[in-house]
């Protein structure tokens, strides 16, 4: 959304920016979320942003405020104050600012894994278009410059263009780009000026590199390379690798050898695509921390950042692990491993459910994932559900659950939510001990592991980088593991012991929604499975929770049925500038994930908070105007809960309540009373056997 803003030369404004009043002026890159705020409830102010600025994604500037030439804000910061120029900027809390960073530290050059890979090798078909339509793919990642390079006639041609892939477009129609084999890449850059200097792929005279992930002594490196009278052209770390390769190409190794000895001066993590320019027929893939993948059809090979790139052209994926480096033909490859042997990785049919990815009749991803919820809880469900006897049927795992002793649940961010709401499944249908560990923070602890212990790992892509070193760190101290993804090839799957699959079908919104809610489905089974093991259930006990599940779908069909009630709240909402969730027991965990789909979607401070423990000090910085969002539930806890609302109003005299239509004299009761919440949204009745009577 634009409004009365003058945009100069080539700035560029990503995908759900709000620009305001803003005055921004030329080579500005404002990132993929960010919001200039221009109205504080009375007067409308402008935010001025200087020249050669990057701000990254998820970054509110709160006006009027003037952000300096070259400087740098963090992603996810909150911005009030005047930012000087050259400056790096980086808030959760109070703003941080640290004085002529990007002159001291931007030669650091840190990019992101989010950036995209794609490559294509034919027999004799130019690749051009097949790699456009692969970055097309990979543009949710989030990027500000793209590039595609093709060898043609013993010579590497590549055309690059900051911006969207739009202008990558119109040069791909202007200008010929022939080749049987190529790379493309899209960049999200993370300092500097994003431009076609800057972008991938970057090329010698004999070959073509594009790169994800960060080369940590880059400027070691780029020292070097210069004292051999090598002049960069760019600020990336990735020409450096291009310039290694080439000058060991240069002192007589061939190709792959030159490539091997890059991987081992280079320090970092990172996954790479490289064409040489003597190779025509060749198309070379190495990995290291960040994923990669080679898709095999019948007469072209490709590579890609994920399943979803490449799920329109292939049946086949084999993923490369930590340390291979893949020599790839038109019609077949090979992989060398971290010692330099050959090896055959297994490779996986593809899920075609990727290639359904599709936005359909909904305005966004997120919209249409959120709708998607009772058909693919539906499916997750059938795949560990057996109907007729109302039975948990789950694969077998590899080790006995027969007689465990505690259960660590390890993710992050919504995961981490989810694995809060089961733990008390566990712990009363198993009566097993439950820890949830947040993955980055719990292997820095050391904390003692039971080798009697399983731990459960939660992650949507099954590549969350936290979460992956957790389950690594764990496999070195025996312990028992099960990977909860989504993708079924992911590398948590692969470092596993065992894995179970959600089934939600791909997620593209940045914020989890159905995948959230498939989790909490398995993750239920997977409770109800070892409670009936160990002897804690009973043949009956298990047939109710399986009643219950089998409820799900209808259930929260009629919770989407309330769209529109709930469209009219949030028009009532939308001035706000924070929001306030509450819950008690395993409604929680689902205040702090309601906190984040407010922080993640509508840049507006939200906090989820244990609706008993409100009493001892916060309860203070209520205010009259402050939405208060209360998950009632409709058990034991419905009476502490609805306590807890009335200190709230009496405090406030304003609250949301979203309640569930369980016991109909106490909602009543909490309606018609003139302290009550000023809005109730019900959640029907078959729900509460999720998160009460049957799941206690």
């Amino acid at each position: 959304e634009v409004k009365n803003s003058t945009l100069a030369k080539d700035v560029k404004a990503s995908h759900l920016s709000y620009l305001g009043d803003s005055q921004i002026e030329e080579n500005a890159n404002i990132g993929a979320g960010t919001i200039t705020c221009n109205y504080d409830g009375v007067n409308k102010n402008k935010t001025h942003i200087g020249k050669n600025t990057f701000i990254g994604s998820n970054t509110s500037l709160v006006a009027p405020v003037e952000i300096g030439d070259n400087a740098h804000i963090g992603a996810g910061s909150v911005i009030t104050k005047n930012v000087e120029k050259e400056s790096l900027v980086l808030t959760r809390a109070p703003l941080k600012t640290v004085s002529n960073w990007a002159k001291k530290f931007l030669g650091n050059n840190k990019e992101i894994f989010m950036c995209g890979i794609f490559g294509v090798i034919a027999n004799n078909d130019n690749v051009k278009d097949q790699i456009f339509d692969g970055l097309r793919r990979l543009e949710y990642r989030g990027y500000d410059s793209s590039g595609i390079a093709t060898i043609n006639n013993d010579q590497i041609n590549c055309i690059k263009s900051q911006g969207n892939l739009d202008k990558l477009q119109k040069k791909l129609i202007n200008e010929e780009l022939l080749g049987n084999v190529g790379i493309g890449h899209t960049r999200w850059a993370t300092h500097g000026v994003p431009n076609e200097a800057n972008a991938h792929p970057h090329i010698t005279d004999e070959v073509a590199v594009v790169h994800n992930g960060i080369i940590e002594n880059f400027s070691l490196l780029k020292n070097q390379i210069s004292e051999t009278g090598i002049n960069f052209k760019s600020e990336t770390d990735t020409e450096a690798i291009a310039h290694l390769i080439t000058l060991y190409l240069k002192s007589g190794m061939g190709s792959y050898e030159a490539i091997r000895a890059t991987t081992e001066d280079i320090k970092g993590s990172y996954a790479l695509a490289i064409i040489v320019r003597s190779e025509p027929n060749k198309l070379y893939a190495v990995r290291k921390g960040s994923p990669l993948a080679i898709g095999s059809s019948d007469s072209k090979n490709y590579i890609g950042s994920d399943g979803y790139s490449l799920g329109n052209y292939c049946n086949e994926v084999t993923y490369l692990k930590d340390g291979d480096i893949a020599i790839i033909k038109n019609d077949a490859f090979e992989i060398f491993d971290n010692q330099n042997e050959f090896i055959n990785r297994k490779s996986q049919i593809i899920d075609k459910t990727v290639t359904l990815a599709e936005k359909g009749v909904f305005k966004h991803f997120m919209s249409k994932e959120i709708h998607e919820q009772p058909s693919v809880i539906q499916d997750s469900i059938s795949h560990y559900i057996n109907n007729e006897d109302l039975t948990v049927n789950l694969p077998k795992f590899p080790f006995n659950i027969t007689n465990l002793k505690n259960i660590t649940l390890v993710a992050c961010g919504s995961s981490y939510y989810s694995g809060l709401v089961a733990r008390e499944w566990f712990e009363k249908l198993a009566r097993v001990k439950v820890d949830v560990e947040i993955a980055s923070e719990f292997r820095y602890r050391e904390a003692p592991m039971d080798s009697s212990g399983l731990t459960v790992f939660i992650s949507q892509s099954g590549e969350t980088a936290d979460t992956l070193a957790a389950l690594k760190h764990c496999k070195k101290l025996n312990q028992k593991t099960i990977s909860i993804v989504n993708v079924p090839n992911s590398s948590m799957c692969r470092n596993s012991d065992s894995s179970l699959k959600i089934f939600a079908g791909p997620e593209i919104g940045v914020a989890s929604t159905k995948a959230f809610t498939c989790q909490l489905v398995v993750l239920a089974s997977l409770a109800i499975h070892i409670g009936r093991i160990n002897g804690n259930l009973s043949d009956d006990d298990e047939n109710n929770y399986v009643k219950s599940l089998l409820d799900v779908p209808r259930l929260i069909s009629n919770v989407l049925d309330q769209e529109e009630d709930l469209i009219k709240i949030v028009k009532e909402l939308n001035p706000i500038k924070n929001a306030l969730y509450l819950g008690r027991g395993q409604m929680y965990p689902v205040a702090l994930e309601g906190a984040l789909k407010l922080k993640e979607i509508s840049y507006i401070h939200a906090e989820g908070y244990p609706a008993g423990e409100m009493k001892h000090g916060p309860i203070a910085l209520l205010e009259k105007g402050l939405p208060v969002i209360i998950g009632a539930p409709s058990f034991n806890l419905f009476d502490k809960t609805s306590s807890n609302l009335y200190e709230v109003i009496a405090t406030a005299r304003r609250a949301k309540g979203f309640l569930k239509r369980i016991k109909f004299a106490k909602i009543n009761q909490f309606k018609n009373k003139k302290e009550s919440s000023s809005q109730a949204i019900h959640i029907p009745y078959g729900l509460r056997r999720i998160f009460s009577s049957h799941f206690r």
